[in-house]
């Protein structure tokens, strides 16, 4: 009988913690969906790799000014410069060039998330800049803020998701399987956080 009443407590408390992460998983999926004004400003954007658009985006948005400098968190080491430069500026316009030497920097030690964020803190303290815009997918952005805002909670962010066809097509079966990875993997942080 106590056997028969713990479990009932455990598998509600399970329940109402699954629900709690989800509803906050749909909370900052939907409000980083909120477009921002042409106004926006921040003293940097920072990109994290790993998906189509990312840098490209972060770029368009640093020659609009919305920033004053970019920063691409996650590079691959072997990765150039030059291989960067040939994603933002594929016509090799000479202000887009000039723009890309004086104010793109890459990070080059991350290897994750977690590790963005830190990597991030540090350059943005370097530099003595304390906010910044946040590009990474839109179903990637709920995880991220999450680990920014506990490996790297000296920056003040705005995210500013990227939005492809998948997420206007999130009931086609491979999306919807994205979805609910990553809704896994942000559940598991958030909970890491929660308990740790």
């Amino acid at each position: 009988m106590k056997l028969k009443r713990n479990l009932k407590i455990i598998t509600l408390f399970v329940f109402f913690l699954c629900l709690f992460t989800f509803m906050d998983f749909v909370r900052i999926y939907l409000s980083s969906q909120s477009n921002l004004g042409s106004k926006t400003y921040r003293e940097a954007v920072i990109v994290l790799t790993g998906g189509p658009n990312r840098i490209t985006k972060g770029f368009d948005l640093l020659e609009k000014g919305h920033a004053k400098v970019m920063f691409i968190s996650g590079v691959n080491p072997v990765v150039k410069r030059s291989d960067i430069s040939k994603i933002v500026n594929p016509k090799n316009d000479k202000r887009r060039a000039n723009l890309f030497s004086c104010c793109v920097f890459l990070g080059k030690k991350s290897k994750d998330t977690k590790s963005n964020a830190e990597e991030t803190s540090d350059w943005m303290i370097s530099r003595d800049h304390s906010k910044a815009l946040l590009v990474t997918s839109l179903v990637h952005m709920p995880r991220s803020i999450i680990e920014f805002h506990n490996n790297a909670p000296d920056i003040d962010i705005i995210p500013w998701p990227i939005i492809t066809k998948m997420h206007y097509k999130w009931y086609n079966p491979r999306n919807y399987k994205t979805i609910i990875l990553e809704y896994l993997r942000y559940t598991v942080i958030r909970l890491k956080y929660i308990i740790v």
